[in-house]
């Protein structure tokens, strides 16, 4: 969250990687959840804008099962 809010920030850096697609952004479904539920307590998004949200994220990197 803190490369969406903090400018100049390591991860905003880091998101800008991924969005220039020279990294890969790899999540799992607990850490998707937990962003949305951040996006929720702090930002009081909608339901339909956090199903898009969701879906931008997975879209943008690897979903995957830790093991």
């Amino acid at each position: 969250m803190s490369g969406l809010v903090f400018p100049g920030s390591q991860a905003e850096r880091a998101f800008a990687r991924v969005l220039e697609g020279t990294e890969t952004l790899v999540l799992s479904k607990a850490t998707l959840d937990e962003v949305l539920g951040i996006l929720t307590r702090k930002f009081s998004r909608e339901s339909e804008a956090l199903s898009q949200t969701a879906v931008l994220i997975t879209e943008m990197g690897e979903l995957v099962k830790p093991t």
